[in-house]
């Protein structure tokens, strides 16, 4: 379905509905979800709650970064928040409300 519409960029026929923006973000969620363990979601915790981490430069935190489970911001101060379906993880985990 979704190769159709990658090899064929000229169509104004497709819609994305919500069955597939549903489906799409269960593979996002899928996707993230595969490689966190309890470590992981103790650090996604901590940034979400305090928009740092206790160690910027650990090698768990810095693989979130990379991978973009976490984002980093750049304005008055450098800050750093979990992605939007990463936080729909820590709800699922019952880490936050």
């Amino acid at each position: 379905m979704f190769a159709d519409v990658a090899t064929d960029t000229d169509r104004t026929d497709v819609k994305i509905d919500a069955e597939i923006l549903a489906l799409a973000l269960r593979n996002l969620r899928n996707e993230f979800e595969v490689s966190l363990g309890s470590n992981r979601y103790q650090i996604l915790l901590t940034t979400y709650e305090n928009a740092k981490p206790d160690e910027v430069n650990d090698g768990e935190f810095l693989e979130l970064l990379h991978g973009l489970y976490v984002l980093e911001y750049r304005n008055d101060s450098v800050w750093y928040d979990v992605h939007p379906i990463v936080v729909d993880l820590l709800r699922r985990e019952k880490l936050i409300a």
